[in-house]
């Protein structure tokens, strides 16, 4: 999906800033909702819960690393997803601005 929020730092507008500011908009507010619906609809399909593969973590080498691993609960991915969505369809209304601080 193409999202088009207004990003601070980052020229072409078409991405979000992973280390910055991005500034959505009333604009970006349908591919904002459309992306994180689909996430929704992925994660409700899955067990109560599961594992995630996180950072690399490397021990004394980088042959001695492993993956991290996460486990999740569904209903609360789920949870957050619909909170985001919530906020998505409140920005397509208008006068207001989804700030996000990047990493």
């Amino acid at each position: 999906m193409n999202c088009t929020p207004i990003v601070r730092q980052h020229p072409d507008g078409q991405s979000i800033n992973y280390y910055g500011v991005t500034l959505f908009d009333e604009q970006s507010s349908k591919s904002l909702k459309g992306i994180f619906t689909s996430w929704r609809n992925l994660f409700e399909s899955a067990p109560n819960t599961f594992e995630i593969t996180g950072n690399f973590v490397d021990w004394d080498n980088e042959q001695d690393g492993e993956y991290e691993r996460i486990n999740i609960n569904r209903d609360e991915v789920v949870n957050q997803l619909g909170k985001i969505i919530s906020m998505s369809e409140h920005l397509a209304k208008g006068n207001c601005y989804l700030y996000h601080l990047g990493k």
